[in-house]
């Protein structure tokens, strides 16, 4: 995993790791996804739920003391080192070709449904009933069974082996044969990781970012579809960026309530609810910023404020001069954050 990180850093940014490990196991807080959108790294959202913290610190000490990484102002830049490394590790390995499906998705349960569905038809398709599960995980079984209840054992052979065949022939050879052979059927466990990058002459790294791409690629396929299978899927699919109660705070937003009205229909402190509009400014392009700062709150900052954002610190303002909360203040950030994005 070590140099697969530095695809995370920048040598003219420097970045906070732990908004990164942030961002790849999908904590997501208004400050996580600030950075994450000033670091240009939301697209990877959830792409390692299961990030383990100690683990990833680890691989972070390790690439500082090979002067791939460099302290800059408690934070982190690519060394030249490190640029080189990047690019080198770059040419050789692959890479997620769609993070961003990641986020709407439970992948560990999409991974046990979508094995099990396709050891279950291929295994019918030989009527053979007495087999080991591919899959220990409860909640899969339970909702392969209960599909299976509903629509039987015939639909699911007809529409697992529809709708993996039309998405493998959409894919490329290599990947789409390394990601077939990880499948588990009739008189057939699956290879390895270690067993396909050897017989390949790949990295185990790439052959776990191919599956997991094309997995999570094959779970939308199968959504696009709309056929019977796709209810299936749907189990494993999650509220993406904005969670039940920021959506609920965006429904009341969108009606035409106030941050007070807000406040007390929901009975959540202000902050709490502050937090959820700053997220909602991140995500949403067309944010009305206006109801939240004044124009002339906008000149104010504007004059005191250019330059890198990334550099730009609450305390620097002068509280007699006017009065602007930092929740203003992060509002303006990410406004202008946005119109730098798309000046770029």
């Amino acid at each position: 995993m070590n140099y697969y990180l530095l695809h995370f850093f920048s040598d003219k940014q420097s970045r906070k790791p732990a908004v990164i490990r942030q961002i790849l196991s999908n904590k997501k807080t208004s400050s996580s996804l600030y950075w994450g959108m000033r670091y240009q790294l939301l697209n990877y959202l959830n792409v390692i739920p299961t990030l383990n913290t100690e683990k990833f610190n680890m691989a972070i000490k390790k690439l500082i003391q090979k002067d791939l990484l460099i302290h800059n102002d408690n934070e982190l830049l690519l060394s030249e080192k490190g640029i080189e490394m990047k690019n080198k590790f770059d040419e050789c390995h692959y890479k997620l070709d769609h993070p961003e499906l990641f986020l709407k998705i439970n992948y560990s349960l999409w991974n046990a449904l979508m094995l099990l569905m396709i050891q279950v038809s291929s295994e019918y398709s030989y009527q053979n009933k007495k087999y080991y599960v591919a899959s220990n995980n409860l909640q899969a079984q339970f909702l392969v069974k209960q599909w299976i209840n509903k629509f039987g054992f015939e639909q699911l052979k007809t529409e697992v082996k529809d709708c993996l065949m039309a998405f493998l022939k959409q894919q490329d050879e290599l990947k789409a044969d390394i990601f077939s052979q990880k499948l588990i059927g009739h008189d057939y466990s699956g290879l390895s990781n270690d067993q396909i990058a050897h017989h390949y002459n790949l990295n185990t790294l790439d052959v776990d970012i191919i599956f997991h791409d094309l997995a999570v690629q094959f779970a939308y396929f199968i959504l696009s579809k709309k056929d019977h299978l796709s209810l299936l899927v749907q189990k494993s699919m999650l509220s993406g960026i904005f969670s039940d109660t920021i959506k609920q705070t965006k429904e009341l937003f969108d009606s035409g309530l106030s941050l007070k009205q807000i406040v007390t229909e929901r009975k959540l402190k202000i902050s709490t609810i502050q937090e959820h509009i700053e997220i909602l400014a991140i995500i949403e392009k067309n944010f009305p910023y206006n109801k939240f700062i004044n124009e002339n709150e906008v000149e104010y900052l504007d004059n005191l404020y250019q330059g890198n954002i990334d550099k730009w610190q609450f305390n620097k303002m002068n509280e007699d001069e006017m009065n602007i909360s930092f929740f203003k203040f992060r509002l303006f950030c990410i406004m202008r954050s946005h119109d730098e994005q798309r000046t770029k």
